[in-house]
């Protein structure tokens, strides 16, 4: 059974180029403002593609999908590899403040998971000539995020994402969030909230490292994209 997306560390690499590519010869930020997530899920789709092409496959991406009965929802982006019959749901964060994005983190990965799919690709469309059929595709979710070690709860979260990057089995996904809002608090029952009615593995990509080319010293020393992604 396939557990990680294709092409997986050719992808991660492709991604870390782009950043790389980007931040040699342009500082994308105002000040302190950081970087707009937006480019975190743009970045990795461009990667996945050009993968992807190499290998003559057709794949697209779509960005601020709307999903749920009502359309309400959205996810920041997905990507579809009709050859392979694989479809990546991407959700995009920064760890701006932990406390407050972790437990966002957490409805992210809850939200994907739970979701009936197969209906909101294949009988939830108004184009439904086009509907993709899902039921055919093996679907993962895909949190990307960044974290800038300004401080000593975001040094632990990448910390704990190069950790939990060398266990090439996978994560059980509850540990993975005990571990994750351990990060931030110590003293409480980590993730209160967590229910989903299957075991999920959780498989993390180890953090991006900026090129020492990268003239900018914060951003060459303390900014990290990290991810991690599953089986839906």
């Amino acid at each position: 059974m396939d557990i990680k997306y294709s092409h997986w560390d050719e992808v991660l690499n492709g991604f870390g180029e782009i950043y790389n590519r980007i931040f040699k010869n342009f500082y994308p930020s105002k000040g302190s403002t950081g970087f707009t997530e937006r480019n975190l899920s743009v970045n990795f789709s461009k990667a996945y593609e050009k993968t992807a092409e190499k290998y003559g496959e057709e794949a697209f991406s779509w960005f601020e999908l709307p999903f749920s009965e009502n359309g309400r929802k959205h996810l920041d982006g997905v990507i579809v590899n009709v050859s392979l019959k694989e479809i990546l749901l991407i959700e995009a964060k920064r760890y701006s403040d932990p406390p407050e994005k972790i437990p966002e983190i957490l409805k992210d990965f809850l939200r994907i998971t739970n979701t009936d799919w197969e209906y909101e690709f294949e009988k939830d469309r108004s184009g439904k000539e086009a509907a993709l059929k899902a039921k055919e595709y093996k679907i993962f979710g895909l949190v990307i995020a960044d974290v800038w070690l300004e401080t000593k709860t975001k040094r632990n979260i990448y910390e704990f994402y190069k950790k939990a990057g060398s266990e090439e089995e996978g994560i059980p996904a509850e540990e993975f969030f005990d571990g994750l809002y351990g990060c931030v608090v110590r003293s409480q029952k980590r993730a209160e909230g967590f229910k989903t009615d299957r075991a999920v593995k959780i498989f993390v990509e180890a953090p991006i490292d900026i090129t020492q080319e990268c003239p900018v010293k914060t951003v060459r020393d303390t900014y990290k994209p990290v991810l991690f992604s599953w089986k839906v």
